[in-house]
Formats: C-alpha cells, sequence, structure tokens
C-alpha cells in the first residue's frame, strides 16, 4: 500500500520520475542505516520489526507499480 501511495502521489503531483526516485531511494537508505543502528541489540524490538515492515511493502509496492507498467 506505501509503494502503491508513493507512486499515486507521484504521478498526480507531475513530478519528475528522477527527484521522485531519488526520494524513495533516500528513503530506503535512512531506513537500512536505521536497522544497523538496531541490529546491534538482540532482543525483538516492535520498531525494528514495523521498520522492517514498511521497508518491504515499500518495496513491493514500487514493484507492483512497475509491472503494471509493462
Amino acid at each position: 500500500m506505501i509503494g502503491n501511495g508513493v507512486a499515486s502521489v507521484s504521478g498526480a503531483l507531475n513530478l519528475m520520475d528522477p527527484v521522485a526516485a531519488m526520494l524513495t531511494v533516500g528513503l530506503m537508505e535512512l531506513m537500512v542505516r536505521a536497522r544497523k543502528h538496531w541490529a546491534k541489540d538482540r532482543g525483538s524490538h516492535l520498531g525494528r520489526q514495523l521498520l522492517d515492515m514498511t521497508r518491504i511493502g515499500l518495496l513491493y509496492g514500487l514493484l507492483l507499480e512497475g509491472f503494471k507498467l509493462l
């Protein structure tokens, strides 16, 4: 749902695709770096799990949007 929303908003606002892609890649990079920070703890954290699910959902949604264009 997140990936669909990102693609819909960038299309509705007529944002240039490279700008939307740069923002999305930057957001994903921040999520990965935050995940590395939490990886030092061995316990299970709700925040880390939510971050992982958000990251996977964003990637999955963007892949589905890409396949819609084919």
